[in-house]
């Protein structure tokens, strides 16, 4: 159920607020006096924002972010969506493909990347054996270009 109808005053709103504070801080096992310090306001100060009462945005901050909840404001304020025109972009900025992965060395750090088209194998492993080429049949002349039969 949504506890923070439109239809609700701003003082009641203010008491879901502060509930919803102290029920981050009561699940965290923490007390008002541990906030408080962590928040750098008064115990008064978070006393009166878990009850409801009015305080400063400042002091609505440093309470949220002292009990880690300072990310929930995404919810409130959710970041805008892209334009289609930003998404356009977007589209054509995204990765289509993977690049071939280099191994990795032992020592854990990446091993240097070889340049495209490079025969030389890794550092640390054997070339791969040379295949030799095809020998020609034993009534088969050698081919020099320009010795194609014409065309009929």
């Amino acid at each position: 159920m949504n506890t923070f109808a439109s239809t609700l005053s701003d003082a009641a709103a203010l008491v879901e607020v502060g509930r919803g504070a102290e029920r981050i801080r009561l699940a965290a096992n923490l007390s008002q006096q541990q906030v408080a310090e962590r928040a750098g306001v008064s115990k008064r100060t978070l006393e009166r924002f878990e009850a409801g009462e009015s305080t400063t945005t400042t002091n609505l901050v440093r309470i949220l972010r002292a009990l880690g909840a300072l990310e929930r404001l995404d919810l409130v304020f959710p970041p805008p969506a892209a334009s289609p025109l930003e998404q356009l972009r977007a589209a054509r900025r995204e990765r289509r493909r993977a690049s071939p992965r280099s191994p990795r060395r032992d020592s854990g750090g990446s091993a240097p990347r070889r340049r495209s088209g490079s025969t030389a194998p890794p550092p640390g492993q054997a070339p791969p054996p040379a295949v030799p080429p095809p020998e020609p049949a034993d009534d088969a002349a050698p081919f020099r270009w320009g010795d194609e039969p014409p065309p009929t």
